[in-house]
C-alpha cells in the first residue's frame, strides 16, 4: 500500500530531474552529448533564493566531525547547536557545542554544552531544541557503556537515553538526565494546536513513537504514544510532522530499508493515536527531512528529495499550499563539495536540515560533509 502526496507534475519533474542527474554521474558534459535533443530545462528544480553564512567550521586538530545541528530563537537571539566529535561519527567522546547569534549572519565562536571525556565511553547527540516556560532546553540522545564492537570500526553501545540541558540565560546549563530510556529523537517537539508538545521518536530497534509533554514541563519524562509498525516491515525513524489547517497531524518518516520514499502517518486527536505508516511517493535518499508550515501558511519539507541512496549532494525545499500535496520544490543547496577530513561515516553533500519559521522567512541549519555547520535564510515571498 502506498499513497500518492507529490503532483503529477512535480513527479514528473523528479523523474527526469533524477535522469538527468544519471546523465551527469556518467560522465556526461551536458544531456546532448548523450542522447540529445533534450531540452536544456529537462529535470531542472529552480534554486530558492538562500543566504548562507558559516557557524562552524571543522578542524582536524579538534572536532573534524560535525553534525546534526538544531536551531531555535531565545531572548532575541538565534541558537544553533550541533554534535561534535573528533574525526568519526558516533564515536566516543563525541560532545554538544552551540553558537549564538543577533541575526542569524554572524555567529559567536562555538561554546560547549556538555563536554564528553572519550574514556567515558560515552557519546553525545544534539536531539533537539524547544522553549517551555521561559527556558531553552536543550536535548541530548547520551548512548552509553561502549561494548565490543559488533563490526570491526563501529562503535556498539549498550544503553541510549534523552537528557535535557536547560537554561534562562545560554550560559549556565542545569542537566534533567534519563528522560527516555532506549529510544530516540533527533528534533525538539513543537506545539500541536491544543499547545502540547509533540515529537517523533523511534526505539532503537526502528519502532516510531511519538512523545509528548505538556507545555511548561519539557524537561520532564514525556508521555510515550506507540505508532503501529509498518505492515511491510519499514524501519522508519528521524520523522518530522506538521499540522493541517484542518487539525490532522501528518507524520512524515525516513526509511532504514531502503525503500527511497517517505512514509507517513496522520493523528486526528492531537498526537493521541496515529495510522499505520504507509509508504509515499515522495523520494528520500535515506537521509533525515524537516518539515513545518511557513508563515503564510504554505507546508513545507527540506531534504535530500532525490531517490539515489545516500546522494546528498542537493539540499531541496518542496511546497504545499494544503499540506495533502505538494507541487513544488526547489534547489537551496548544490554543487560540488567535498570532505577535507576523512573519517567514519563522513559524506559529502548538504545534509540533516534543521529549521525555524520567522514572518516571511526560513532558516535553515544543516552541516556540509559533515564536516562544517551552515545557516541558510530563505526569503518565503520570493517563493
Amino acid at each position: 500500500m502506498w499513497i500518492s502526496i507529490l503532483s503529477d507534475n512535480l513527479a514528473k519533474t523528479l523523474r527526469e530531474f533524477g535522469l538527468r542527474n544519471a546523465v551527469l554521474s556518467a560522465g556526461y558534459d551536458d544531456l546532448q552529448a548523450w542522447h540529445g535533443p533534450i531540452a536544456d530545462d529537462f529535470g531542472v528544480l529552480p534554486p530558492a533564493p538562500f543566504e548562507r553564512s558559516r557557524i562552524y567550521t571543522g578542524d582536524a586538530q579538534t572536532f573534524a566531525y560535525s553534525h546534526v545541528p538544531q536551531i531555535c530563537k531565545f531572548a532575541g537571539r538565534y541558537v544553533a547547536v550541533w554534535s561534535n566529535a573528533q574525526r568519526d561519527e558516533d564515536s566516543a567522546g563525541q560532545q554538544i557545542h552551540y553558537s549564538l547569534s543577533e541575526d542569524a549572519r554572524h555567529w559567536e565562536p562555538y561554546r560547549c554544552l556538555v563536554a564528553t571525556d572519550r574514556e567515558s565511553g560515552q557519546s553525545r547527540h544534539a536531539a533537539g531544541l524547544c522553549v517551555s516556560a521561559g527556558k531553552l532546553v536543550a536535548y541530548s540522545k547520551t548512548e552509553y557503556r561502549l561494548k565490543a564492537n559488533l563490526r570491526p570500526g563501529i562503535p556498539s553501545f549498550e544503553g541510549t537515553r534523552i537528557d535535557a540541558f536547560v537554561t534562562s540565560d545560554c550560559v549556565d546549563w542545569k542537566e534533567y538526565k534519563d528522560l527516555i530510556s532506549d529510544a530516540w529523537m533527533l528534533e525538539g517537539p513543537k506545539a500541536t494546536r491544543s499547545g502540547r508538545l509533540l515529537c517523533p521518536g523511534f526505539h532503537n530497534e526502528g519502532m516510531p513513537v511519538a512523545f509528548i509533554w505538556e507545555p511548561d514541563k519539557a524537561w520532564g519524562k514525556p508521555e510515550i504514544i506507540p505508532v503501529p509498525r509498518p505492515e511491510e516491515g519499514a524501519r522508519l525513524m528521524e520523522g518530522s510532522w506538521y499540522q493541517t489547517e484542518e487539525g490532522t497531524i501528518t507524520m512524515l518518516w525516513r526509511d532504514e530499508t531502503q525503500s527511497l520514499r517517505l512514509y507517513v502517518a496522520f493523528s486526528d486527536d492531537d498526537g493521541r493515536s496515529w495510522t499505520v505508516p504507509v509508504k509515499t511517493d515522495f523520494p528520500d535518499s535515506m537521509a533525515r527531512i524537516n518539515a513545518g508550515r511557513l508563515s503564510d501558511g504554505r507546508y513545507y519539507i527540506v531534504g535530500n528529495s532525490c531517490a539515489q541512496l545516500l546522494n546528498r549532494k542537493y539540499l531541496m525545499l518542496s511546497l504545499s499550499d494544503d499540506g495533502k500535496v505538494f507541487d513544488e520544490m526547489f534547489i537551496l543547496a548544490d554543487g560540488p563539495t567535498h570532505r577535507r577530513i576523512e573519517g567514519r561515516h563522513k559524506e559529502d553533500g548538504y545534509q540533516y536540515p534543521n529549521t525555524l519559521v520567522e514572518e516571511g522567512r526560513l532558516l535553515v541549519v544543516f552541516s556540509v560533509n559533515k564536516e562544517d555547520i551552515e545557516c541558510g535564510i530563505v526569503d518565503a515571498t520570493k517563493l
